[in-house]
C-alpha cells in the first residue's frame, strides 16, 4: 500500500493463476478425503498464521479459496483476508448502522457461523469464526453439498443457529 507522487493511493497485490475451490466442487462435486484433508491444512494454517495477528477473516468459502499446481500437489491461498471487517468498518462510519439494526450482514450465509448470524460482531467474533466456516467448506468438498438448505438468507441464518446438518 503507497502513494502516487501526486498522491493517488494504490494497492499492489500478487497476481495468482489458479482454480477457485468453488469452480472445482462444481466440476468434479464431491472430492476424495485425503484430497480434502490437504486443502484444509493449508487453509486452516493460513487462518491460524491470520489469528496469530489478530485478522479474523469472516467469509472463508470456496470462492474465496484457489488452488495452484497439481491435484495432488496444490498450493491453497486464501484471498480476501480482511474484505468483511473493511465492510463493517464502512458500514459503521459512513451510516451509523449497525449489522443487526439495518439487517446488514457481513460475510456469505451459507458459510457464516452461528455468531455472526445472530449479527455478532468485530471484537465478539475471534478465529472460532472462520474455523466453523472452513467446517462448512470441508463439508462441502466431502459431499459436494451444503449443510444446509434454505430458501431465504433468513432460513440459512436460522439453520446454522439452530439445526444439525445431515
Amino acid at each position: 500500500i503507497d502513494e502516487t507522487e501526486d498522491g493517488r493511493p494504490f494497492i499492489v497485490m500478487e497476481y495468482i493463476e489458479g482454480r477457485s475451490l468453488k469452480a472445482l466442487i462444481h466440476d468434479e462435486g464431491a472430492l476424495a478425503s485425503p484430497r480434502v484433508c490437504a486443502i484444509a491444512k493449508q487453509v486452516a494454517a493460513a487462518l491460524e498464521a491470520a489469528h496469530q495477528l489478530g485478522m479474523i477473516h469472516r467469509d472463508i468459502k470456496p470462492e474465496n479459496i484457489v488452488l495452484l499446481g497439481e491435484p495432488g500437489r496444490e498450493q491453497t491461498k486464501v484471498l480476501d483476508f480482511g474484505i468483511a471487517k473493511i465492510k463493517e468498518a464502512r458500514l459503521k462510519e459512513t451510516s451509523g448502522m449497525t449489522l443487526t439494526g439495518a439487517g446488514v450482514v457481513v460475510g456469505t450465509p451459507q458459510y457464516m457461523s452461528p455468531e455472526q448470524a445472530m449479527g455478532k460482531r468485530g471484537d465478539e467474533l475471534d478465529g472460532r469464526s472462520d474455523l466453523y466456516s472452513l467446517g462448512v467448506v470441508m463439508y462441502q468438498m466431502l459431499s459436494g453439498d451444503l449443510p444446509f438448505k434454505a430458501d431465504t438468507t433468513m432460513e440459512m441464518l436460522i439453520a446454522h443457529m439452530q439445526q444439525t446438518p445431515k
